[in-house]
């Protein structure tokens, strides 16, 4: 850009009158005549000479005031103005300091989540050791971090000795343990283990290796996502393997889950099954009130959080590993008998 000298600057000065209006001719120009150009009154010369000044090209910063524009009588105050704030900043750029804000230098990333995996244990030496192996190799989606909540219900065959060997072989795990004097129940060790567990979330996993810990990733998701509030994994829906044993318990498992919706008004189809992950608000507001020690935990809790206003559960599908009673299965027809009364008990009362 060609200098403009300060013959620029007294011909914007010759223009303005005291209250900044531009004048032609001695007289103010009214605001129609502002934004109609006048015809050109320039001699040959002077139009070519500056055709040849618009033709330069600029290939390096010039001087603050070769910013100042050339103004004729269409300039209007606005423009004036412009021109003048351009020159000024030009002048000063490059003492500028672009730190960033306090709100962006005070932001830091959030904090992971933890999934709480809590696994009541009953004479079960056999499995507990794989089960913990497996489930300590799972990686959860999200960056999830995981706490193992172990509660040992009085058990006489090693199942203490598997446990701690395998917390001495486990130093980086938070892992918490918990033994009670004497046996008392499934549902005896959950209301420890919930008590205990200090996640975002909270899932149960048996020690029978019956159900894949791998698949907890499946139950995790849609809590992750934003739809679910407690997720319940179904044996009975879904492209899952699922071995086949027992006709009986079938029917009664949907029995059971019928009958539990009729009271829950709830569609689940597998109301019975150990795979069930809640958000730590939520089974919190739960925990204290529970009182079955048996079987009978799941039919209580299903009912209890049916109750809480605005939960959203939802049901996947997963895979079952069933055990024969000669493997070690437990439950028996007298848990189904037990499930019945508690259905309509929690079902009914509060």
């Amino acid at each position: 850009m060609r200098d403009a000298g300060p013959g620029a600057a007294a011909t914007l000065s010759s223009l303005l009158t005291p209250a900044g209006r531009l004048v032609r001719n001695g007289e103010p120009v009214g605001e129609t005549d502002m934004v109609r150009r006048s015809p050109d009154t320039r001699t040959s010369s002077q139009k070519v000479g500056s055709k040849a000044s618009e033709g330069v090209s600029c290939t390096s910063p010039e001087p603050a005031q070769a910013t100042t524009q050339r103004l004729d009588h269409t300039t209007t105050p606005r423009m004036a103005e412009n021109v003048t704030k351009r020159a000024s900043l030009e002048q000063g750029r490059g003492a500028f300091s672009f730190a960033p804000s306090p709100a962006r230098a005070s932001r830091r990333p959030a904090m992971a989540q933890t999934l709480s995996i809590l696994i009541p244990v009953f004479n079960e030496a056999r499995t507990v050791r794989k089960l913990l192996d497996r489930v300590s190799q799972v990686t959860f989606i999200g960056g999830v971090k995981t706490q193992l909540v172990v509660v040992n219900d009085c058990s006489t065959d090693g199942t203490d000795a598997e446990v701690r060997a395998f917390i001495a072989a486990s130093p980086g795990l938070d892992v918490v343990y918990r033994q009670h004097a004497k046996n008392q129940g499934k549902g005896a060790a959950l209301h420890t283990a919930l008590d205990a567990f200090t996640g975002d979330f909270a899932v149960v996993q048996d020690a029978d290796l019956e159900y894949d810990p791998n698949e907890i990733n499946v139950l995790l998701k849609p809590v992750l996502d934003g739809h679910a509030d407690v997720v319940y994994g179904s044996r009975f829906i879904g492209a899952h393997p699922h071995r086949v044993l027992y006709f009986w318990h079938t029917v009664g498992n949907r029995v059971l889950t019928t009958l539990s919706n009729a009271f829950t008004n709830l569609n689940l189809t597998d109301m019975e099954t150990c795979y069930k992950l809640w958000k730590r608000d939520v089974i919190k507001q739960v925990a204290p009130h529970l009182k079955e020690k048996r079987f009978g935990f799941e039919p209580e809790v299903t009912a209890r959080v049916a109750k809480l206003d605005g939960v959203r559960i939802y049901e996947v599908g997963i895979s079952y590993f069933g055990r024969s009673y000669d493997e070690g299965k437990k439950i028996n027809w007298k848990d189904g008998v037990s499930a019945v009364r508690c259905i309509v008990k929690y079902g009914l009362g509060r």
